[in-house]
């Protein structure tokens, strides 16, 4: 009885206790959505029950390109966004602990997207802006722990495996059967297209005023007729008035 009460303690405390996040990796979503890598943008899993919940530092998410992940200096510093065309790297979604708990309470699937806000993008003095990612990368994203105080990065997790982003395709190589023709020539079948319809309603307008003109000059020379006929007097055989001769 003893032995099973210490067994229960022991999972429950497994269940909250938050693992080593030096042996953590982050990873995109595995969740079937739409949309979880886009040309700016990727979905990570949340990572829930790794960080200490008892502690109230920062966590920050790192996002560097992969080709400068040698070049960042241990440990790493936080950047803005705004110097991510400088530095190669930049720290967003700032958090903290107890956002990444171990009971997930929530049905739906809880992912962190990255590069989904536009609108800070010319802030240069906000420090968290999870700006769009400005080309296919690949790119590669770690957690930092840091000191709320000191502003120290006290820990971190491993680097994720190289993102790449989708690429939109160069207009020169789209498809565009039936055909095989060339923007040009689509740009072209179009404005000779709206052309064409512009004669056709002026020629149905046309056809409609000529019929409307045709009918109202009908009608004023039926009248003009009418007018000119003159008044005709009918004449009545009195026969029956008539003195016998």
């Amino acid at each position: 009885m003893k032995l099973s009460l210490v067994l229960l303690l022991l999972a429950a405390i497994s269940t909250t206790t938050a693992l080593d996040p030096a042996s953590y990796s982050p990873q995109v979503t595995t969740q079937p959505l739409l949309g979880k890598i886009t040309a700016s943008t990727f979905s990570l899993e949340q990572p829930l029950c790794i960080f200490d919940q008892a502690q109230n530092n920062d966590i920050w998410l790192l996002v560097a390109y992969t080709s400068a992940i040698s070049s960042i200096s241990q440990p790493p510093t936080t950047s803005p966004y705004s110097s991510f065309a400088k530095n190669l790297f930049y720290t967003t979604l700032k958090t903290k602990p107890r956002n990444y708990p171990c009971e997930d309470t929530v049905n739906s699937a809880r992912v962190l997207r990255v590069g989904e806000d536009t609108s800070c993008v010319n802030d240069l003095a906000l420090q968290d802006c999870n700006g769009p990612l400005p080309s296919s990368g690949p790119y590669s994203v770690k957690f930092l722990v840091q000191d709320p105080t000191s502003k120290a990065i006290i820990q971190e997790t491993g680097w994720s495996q190289p993102i790449t982003l989708q690429r939109a395709k160069d207009p020169s190589h789209l498809d565009t059967f039936p055909g095989r023709r060339s923007g040009g020539m689509i740009v072209i079948t179009s404005i000779l297209s709206v052309l064409l319809a512009i004669l056709l309603l002026c020629f149905i307008a046309a056809l409609i005023y000529g019929c409307r003109r045709f009918c109202w000059r009908k009608e004023m020379v039926n009248k003009d007729q009418l007018a000119s006929e003159p008044y005709r007097i009918k004449n009545y055989n009195t026969h029956h008035m008539q003195v016998p001769m």
